[in-house]
C-alpha cells in the first residue's frame, strides 16, 4: 500500500470501524455482558490496520530503521498479549505468567515513547509520543484494576481505551495534513 493523502483518509474508516467496535465493547462490559471472542478478534483486526500503515509512513519519510523495528515489535508484542489473552482464561495457576506479560508490555511501550520521542518529522513525533504515553496509562491503569480485582474498576478502566482510536486519528489526521502539504510544495517545484 502506498503513502497517499486517499490512503491516510482510508485508514481513517478503519479506525472508526475500530472506535465503534471499542464502544461497543465497552457498552457490553457496562450492560454485564461477556464480550466474545469474535468481537475481540476483530477488534484487534481494525485496530492493527492503521497501525502498520503508520509503519509504512514511516518509512515514507525515511526515519531511522530502529524506530520503525520499534513500532513493528510494539504491534507485534501487543496483538500477541491481546490475542493471548483472549484464547487463555487467566487462572490461578497462570497469574504470573499474566503479570509477566504486563511487564513485557509496559517495557515495550516505554521503549515505543523513547523511539518516538526519536522521530525527525515533527508531524508524526508529537502525535506518536503522545500515543506511546496514552497506551502506558492505560496499560498501568489494567494493571492496578488487575491487582485490585475489582469488576466495577475494569468496566471505568475500559473507558479509557476510547483514548486510542482517539489518538489514532489524531495521528492519521497530521499524516494527512503533512502529505498534502507535501504534495503541494512538491508541485509548486514542478
Amino acid at each position: 500500500m502506498m503513502v497517499t493523502v486517499k490512503n491516510t483518509y482510508y485508514m481513517m474508516a478503519v479506525n472508526l470501524l475500530y472506535t465503534i467496535s471499542v464502544i461497543s465493547s465497552i457498552a457490553l462490559r457496562f450492560n454485564n455482558i461477556r464480550v466474545g471472542k469474535i468481537h475481540l478478534v476483530s477488534n484487534e483486526i481494525v485496530y492493527i490496520i492503521p497501525l502498520t500503515y503508520l509503519v509504512l509512513v514511516l518509512k515514507y519519510l525515511k526515519e531511522d530503521t530502529s524506530i520503525i523495528t520499534t513500532c513493528k515489535i510494539f504491534i507485534g508484542v501487543d496483538v500477541f498479549i491481546s490475542l493471548y489473552f483472549v484464547v487463555v482464561k487467566i487462572t490461578a495457576k497462570n497469574i504470573s505468567l499474566y503479570y509477566l506479560l504486563f511487564l513485557l508490555s509496559i517495557i515495550v511501550v516505554i521503549i515505543f515513547i523513547i523511539q518516538s520521542a526519536r522521530i525527525q518529522n515533527k508531524w508524526l513525533a508529537y502525535p506518536m509520543f503522545t500515543y506511546g504515553l496514552a497506551f502506558l496509562f492505560i496499560t498501568l491503569l489494567q494493571l492496578v484494576a488487575s491487582i485490585i480485582y475489582s469488576s466495577m474498576m475494569f468496566k471505568y478502566v475500559s473507558l479509557t481505551e476510547v483514548f486510542i482510536p482517539g489518538i489514532t486519528f489524531y495521528i492519521l489526521f497530521k499524516v494527512a495534513k503533512y502529505l498534502a502539504i507535501d504534495k503541494g510544495l512538491n508541485e509548486q517545484m514542478i
